[in-house]
This record gives C-alpha cells, sequence and structure tokens, in this order.
C-alpha cells in the first residue's frame, strides 16, 4: 500500500511538472509573440516617420547614390507595377509623386488583406472617364482616395464648386482656383457605384500635402474626410473601425477583378481624358 502512495505521489509529482513545463514554453511561447508584434509596430512607426518627414513634396535627389535607392524603392513598388510609369514621370510631376507618397503609406494596410487600385478611369457616361486617384478595398469598406500635392493656403467648403489656393509671389500673393475636391470624389463613387452596386460603405478620402495649411475645412458627412497628408494613418485607423466586416473576401476579390481593367486602359483613353480634364480646367 506505501508502494501504491509513492507511485501515486510520483505521478502526481510528474503532472505537476509536465504542467509547469507546459506553463513556462506558454508563457515564453506569449512573450515572444508580444515581442515580435511591438517590435513590428515600432518598424511601422518608423516608416510612417520617414514619410511625414519627406514632408509629401517634390524629392530632392542629394546625389546619385540618394537616386539609386528612391529608382529602386521605386521600380519595386506595387504602384509602379501597376502603372508603369518612369520614375521621372512620377518623381518631377507633383500630381503623380502625391499619388505615390499616399500609395506608400497605404501599404501597411496589406498586412491585413486589403487591396489597391491606381489612377482608375472610370467610364461616367458620354463617352467620358473619370480618373480615380487610389481606390483600397478592405474587409471593412472602399477608400477612395484624391491627391492634391499643393502648398500655401487652401480655402473652401464642401458646398463652394470651386477653391483658392494662395501662394507667396514676392511682395503679393498668387491666388489660382481649382475644382472642389469633395465634389471631385463624389463623381468617382458615383461612377464607382455604377460599376459595383450601392451596399458597401465609401469613403472618401482627400489629402493635401503637408506644405499646405487647410484654413479651417470642415465636412458634415462623417465618410468624408479632408486633411493633410500627415494625418493619413490616423485618419484611416477611424475610418476602418466605423463599419467592421462590411465587405466578404469573396466581395473584396470580386471588387477588385472587376476594376482592375480599368487600371490597365489604353493610352488613347488616358490622352483623352487628360484632354478633357485640361477643357474643364480653362474654364474654371
Amino acid at each position: 500500500m506505501i508502494i501504491g502512495n509513492i507511485y501515486t505521489l510520483a505521478e502526481k509529482m510528474i503532472n505537476l511538472v509536465l504542467i509547469l513545463i507546459i506553463g513556462i514554453i506558454l508563457y515564453i511561447f506569449l512573450t515572444e509573440k508580444k515581442h515580435r508584434e511591438e517590435k513590428k509596430e515600432e518598424k511601422r512607426e518608423e516608416k510612417r516617420e520617414e514619410k511625414r518627414e519627406k514632408k509629401y513634396s517634390y524629392p530632392n535627389f542629394q546625389d546619385e547614390e540618394d537616386e539609386e535607392y528612391d529608382e529602386y524603392e521605386y521600380y519595386s513598388s506595387e504602384y509602379y507595377l501597376q502603372t508603369h510609369l518612369p520614375i521621372h514621370e512620377v518623381m518631377y510631376n507633383k500630381g503623380r509623386y502625391g499619388e505615390y507618397m499616399v500609395s506608400l503609406d497605404l501599404q501597411e494596410y496589406k498586412d491585413y488583406g486589403t487591396k489597391l487600385l491606381f489612377n482608375c478611369y472610370l467610364p461616367k457616361g458620354n463617352d467620358k472617364t473619370t480618373e480615380v486617384d487610389i481606390i483600397m478595398i478592405t474587409l471593412n469598406g472602399i477608400f477612395v482616395f484624391e491627391s492634391k500635392n499643393y502648398r500655401g493656403w487652401i480655402f473652401g467648403n464642401e458646398k463652394q464648386e470651386t477653391w483658392m489656393q494662395t501662394l507667396p509671389a514676392g511682395n503679393k500673393i498668387h491666388k489660382e482656383k481649382f475644382y472642389n475636391p469633395i465634389m471631385q470624389n463624389k463623381t468617382h463613387i458615383k461612377a464607382l457605384q455604377k460599376l459595383i452596386g450601392y451596399k458597401y460603405p465609401i469613403y472618401s478620402v482627400i489629402v493635401f500635402s503637408n506644405e499646405s495649411e487647410l484654413q479651417n475645412i470642415k465636412t458634415s458627412d462623417q465618410m468624408t474626410k479632408v486633411i493633410n497628408f500627415e494625418y493619413l494613418n490616423l485618419t484611416m485607423n477611424n475610418l476602418l473601425k466605423q463599419k467592421p466586416n462590411s465587405l466578404t473576401q469573396e466581395n473584396l476579390t470580386s471588387i477588385y477583378d472587376k476594376l482592375y481593367p480599368y487600371t490597365q486602359v489604353p493610352e488613347e483613353i488616358r490622352q483623352k481624358h487628360a484632354e478633357y480634364v485640361l477643357e474643364k480646367k480653362m474654364k474654371i
């Protein structure tokens, strides 16, 4: 009987030791996982900070080594792989460069299964197209971005058809009118909805350069945001919480597959659109 008790006690001791070992292994695993997540978040924050420091404006290649690095980063980017635009058509074109900088900031959301589309030429009727800078499709909604790489003071509100950019020009002030980007993005969203339907939440995000100062520009619609580039990640993180799981993975893939061909339109359509935009600007 004593031997039996010893065996029972030994068995309990072994089980206790096994539980203790499993607990230690689990603790180490969870601690390592938490540490990896913290390191990953630190790297993301470092990348965000680097992008903020670039100030979303024209790049300055200080020397050949810097230019080679930028070329490597650009030609390996999703933006290039989809648009096929040569680097100098992007780096020294303020509009394209603005789009590219926004696209880099949005790359971190790729970890969550999102898909990005650049320069979508969507049909809007009467044999005309509307060009959407960036569309981001997520499980929590669809985001339509209009990039404005402007400098100076920006004046306007959501109801005014034209907004005003003011820039110092020596002892004078230079003023330049441009079409209301909120209305512009509404046109984009309307064309998008004609293709994919009206059941998905679509957010409108207008992103101005950090070198512009938005003069008390407010929106009444919570799904429309007008921001400086430095607030892009904060804005996106907030918007992504509004309507979680609005799309299924099947919805996401289907919408992407349907829209992708509109990013690969022939040069003839691109040229025709550029002429239409120029004609419209002349009327402002």
